[in-house]
């Protein structure tokens, strides 16, 4: 006859089991809310410092003594690539979008040519006071943030493409000044 199973040999299958149920349950969930069950998950442990790290309700990974190695590092590495901020990632070579004249956004296409040509300048000159060196890639996305952040507070009517463009004339002088 068999020797009756202990509570030591029981507890990994009830563990095991266990955890199988959270993941169903866990699956179940983020597949009816969505991001908002992974956002709430990590907010709850990060609120509650479930980690349990003195240091950081992060984790343990991102004390100091976790990244100690990596940042004695990071000053040789800066220094042997160029790197004199994180916005300055080199151009890859064999990338010839970066070269090539970005064409304004369909969305803007009911603008005039005059105030294209300004969002334009707001865009380059924005994206350079980042410390972006070659902007071809980010000008399209840059003119219509800066048109929808502007154009959020004029009134529309027949006047509202020149206060647009004075919007616009006042954001460089702003960028300039």
């Amino acid at each position: 006859m068999a020797k009756p199973s202990t509570p030591v040999q029981v507890r990994p299958a009830l563990d095991r089991l266990r955890f199988q149920a959270w993941r169903v349950r866990d699956a179940l969930q983020h597949h009816v809310r969505g991001r908002a069950h992974r956002r709430h998950i990590f907010e709850r442990i990060y609120d509650k410092n479930l980690w349990g790290d003195p240091e950081s309700a992060s984790g343990g990974g991102s004390g100091t003594e976790a990244t100690d190695a990596i940042r004695r590092v990071l000053p040789t590495v800066f220094a042997r690539y160029g790197i004199t901020s994180l916005l300055d990632a080199p151009r890859r070579k064999r990338d010839e979008k970066a070269n090539r004249i970005v064409a304004n956004p369909k969305s803007l296409e009911g603008l005039e040519s005059s105030t294209l040509a300004l969002l334009r300048r707001l865009a380059i000159r924005s994206l350079e006071s980042l410390g972006i060196r070659e902007p071809a890639a980010f000008i399209e996305a840059e003119m219509l943030s800066k048109f929808n952040s502007l154009a959020g507070g004029i009134t529309p009517g027949p006047e509202g493409e020149s206060r647009l463009r004075d919007a616009i004339t006042a954001a460089l002088d702003h960028l300039d000044g």
